[in-house]
């Protein structure tokens, strides 16, 4: 390297590694870093670069371009024959992969760097390896005794030397596996457990979002009182912390939601209007979610110049990610204002926009209820022929979502039917 690119990379680094740059700054950063790296031939200065993106990668949501940091890393440790950095470059390719959903490539990456770690006994990198090795099990919902055994062994490797924030981060995410499973009593002892522990530590972070995820699991159990209890002191604790990160964002749009299920619209909307810059700049899809959410918000608050402005909003958001099933549900909602505001004709393009989307995405009983939403509208303006043909598509639908709405449908069908075969008198 050049002495001029010498001294460009160490500014960069004590940048970085001071922690103080906002992502705009880092975006500016970036592709001046990446174009130093590539004539960068100092392993160590190269892992010093990778390590002080790691954390802006996971805000951004960028798992691909943290996994290419990684790998042009690896090299450099495999070189050096540095047994250690190769094991946890590969644990950090693992939680990068993991992040993306691809659980079975992280999985071999993880389990490639657990055999790595064991021959040179790191037992720190070992109970890391370990715990993320169990989240790969725990997120498809895979325990079958394998993620109970990776995190029990962590377990003991951390309260061997007593690291206690990395034992409340074991017990936080064994707690959130027995979520998915739906075993919400271990699944709130795990988590009360990490949060006296978190709390000791004051780190409001790392406490707001184990309460977030107690949050979640009474709010799966139907206990709005205590979901909503831990939600707003999550957020509280997140006001402390004075930062928002995607795993923040998620606390503030599930505090919102919880504000719109008791029906307390105006603090819904505020709580989501709060997470929305952040999520733009940070988190696409919960941006989507926001946004969908928050034009449901408006049009049950009556708002709905701004419910039609949001959800068009959401609607391209779902469309660029590609979220057929959450389009669909947008335009549903767009459809539900117009028929407020009397546009039926508009009313009935955006539920048959949704009809077909839900039946592209399998969703038989919410395709089913765009067709009988159809039904009525046409009952209403006099087209009986059109609305009947609605609902006697939207009945076997029903039937096949075995839902509970099939004998509501049948009942307007029946009146649509009776309502159709009586003589007209003209007046």
């Amino acid at each position: 390297m050049s002495t001029a690119r010498e001294r460009h990379l160490l500014y960069y680094l004590e940048r970085i590694e001071s922690g103080t740059l906002t992502p705009s700054q880092i975006d500016v950063f970036y592709p001046q870093v990446e174009n130093l790296w590539i004539h960068c031939q100092d392993s160590v200065a190269r892992i010093r670069l990778l390590n002080g993106f790691v954390d802006y990668f996971e805000k951004r949501s960028l798992p691909d371009v943290q996994v290419s940091w990684y790998l042009q890393t690896l090299n450099d440790a495999i070189d050096a024959e540095d047994f250690t950095k190769q094991a946890i470059i590969l644990n950090n390719i693992g939680r990068a992969v993991s992040a993306s959903g691809q659980w079975l490539s992280a999985r071999r990456f993880l389990l490639r760097t657990l055999h790595l770690a064991r021959q040179h006994n790191s037992q720190t990198t070992i109970a890391n390896i370990l715990g993320n090795i169990a989240e790969t099990h725990a997120q498809p919902g895979n325990f079958a005794g394998s993620m109970t055994c990776y995190f029990e062994e962590a377990l003991t490797i951390y309260r061997s030397f007593n690291a206690t924030p990395e034992i409340a981060t074991v017990l936080h995410n064994v707690g959130s596996a027995y979520s998915v499973q739906g075993d919400y009593a271990r699944a709130l002892a795990y988590l009360q457990q990490a949060l006296e522990i978190r709390s000791t530590l004051d780190h409001n972070a790392e406490i707001a979002g184990t309460l977030h995820q107690i949050s979640q699991v009474y709010a799966k159990q139907g206990d709005w009182s205590q979901a909503l209890q831990h939600a707003e002191r999550a957020a509280e604790s997140l006001e402390e912390n004075g930062e928002l990160s995607s795993s923040n964002i998620k606390t503030w749009y599930a505090l919102g939601v919880l504000y719109g299920k008791l029906g307390r619209w105006e603090l819904a909307a505020s709580v989501l209007n709060k997470a929305l810059p952040w999520s733009h700049l940070r988190d696409h899809e919960t941006h989507g979610r926001i946004l969908a959410s928050l034009g449901a918000i408006y049009a049950n608050s009556q708002n709905w110049p701004e419910a039609l402005q949001v959800l068009e909003k959401a609607i391209e958001v779902k469309e660029e990610l590609e979220d057929e099933a959450g389009v669909a549900k947008a335009h549903s909602d767009m459809a539900s204002v117009y028929y407020q505001l009397g546009d039926v004709n508009q009313a009935i393009d955006h539920y048959l926009y949704a009809y077909r989307l839900f039946l592209q995405v399998e969703n038989s009983e919410d395709a089913a209820f765009s067709l009988q939403n159809i039904g009525v509208i046409y009952s209403e303006i006099g087209d009986w022929e059109s609305a009947q043909l609605a609902l006697e598509a939207a009945v076997p639908l029903y039937k096949q979502a075995k839902s509970d709405k099939l004998p509501h449908a049948r009942s307007i069908l029946t009146d649509m039917i009776a309502h159709a075969s009586q003589p007209q008198h003209n007046m």
